[in-house]
């Protein structure tokens, strides 16, 4: 009786953490970090952090043989993901699935269709617009005109987000690449699944879902 009762706290605490877990997810803004950077080859390192005891980080190099790697910290313990298995079975879904047509997708798509979407896609990059971003390096294109369409587009950016700290230097003589990029901000997934349940509620939302639902089972056959 007594290892019962013992069995029965112990799944109420097992299902109370993952209902905190989730609330915490929900509820408290991610911290997101990204760096990246060239000089001979690409790097890049990202963090998000939920609480200091919940955390993601990657890392990417182009030096290196296994180039991507990921880490889930709980509560101090570190976890290794391995992307490169991800890649593979989305290989296998692809092969499994060859008939699949983006044309007859992109053909289904109207204006009405385009256009929630379009406002979707804008509503999600204000709530994922960063914090603090820093430019810098030396940059060199091939043609000089490159150069000066570049730091038009710099100018452009810092007018429309003040955030943009930038500290580019173009190379008129040399074509030249050296770089780096860091971004800091925080998201909000209750306000993203909100913005998301509502797109997917839409009258012509549902009518696109439905119609690609119907098509599937012709295509298989």
């Amino acid at each position: 009786m007594a290892a019962l009762v013992f069995f029965l706290y112990a799944v109420l605490f097992i299902l109370a953490a993952i209902v905190l877990l989730c609330l915490l997810l929900l509820l408290v803004p991610l911290r997101y970090q990204f760096e990246c950077g060239y000089n001979d080859f690409f790097r890049g390192d990202f963090s998000i952090r939920c609480t200091p005891c919940l955390a993601v980080k990657g890392q990417w190099s182009g030096q290196t043989a296994h180039a991507f790697k990921i880490h889930l910290f709980i509560a101090g313990l570190s976890f290794a993901l391995d992307p490169q298995k991800w890649g593979q079975e989305k290989e296998k879904k692809k092969k499994k699935d060859q008939r699949f047509s983006p044309l007859a997708l992109l053909g289904a798509l109207d204006r009405e269709f385009m256009g929630n979407a379009m406002v979707l896609l804008r509503d999600i990059l204000n709530m994922i617009k960063p914090k603090k971003v820093m430019l810098k390096g030396r940059l060199g294109f091939p043609e000089p005109h490159l150069n000066g369409w570049f730091a038009a587009l710099l100018y452009t950016l810092k007018e429309c987000c003040g955030e943009i700290v930038s500290d580019i230097e173009p190379v008129w003589e040399e074509e030249h690449y050296e770089f780096f990029c860091y971004i800091e901000g925080r998201l909000a997934i209750c306000l993203l699944l909100f913005r998301a349940l509502r797109f997917l509620l839409m009258r012509r939302t549902r009518e696109f879902l439905r119609a690609q639902k119907r098509e599937k089972p012709s295509c298989a056959a």
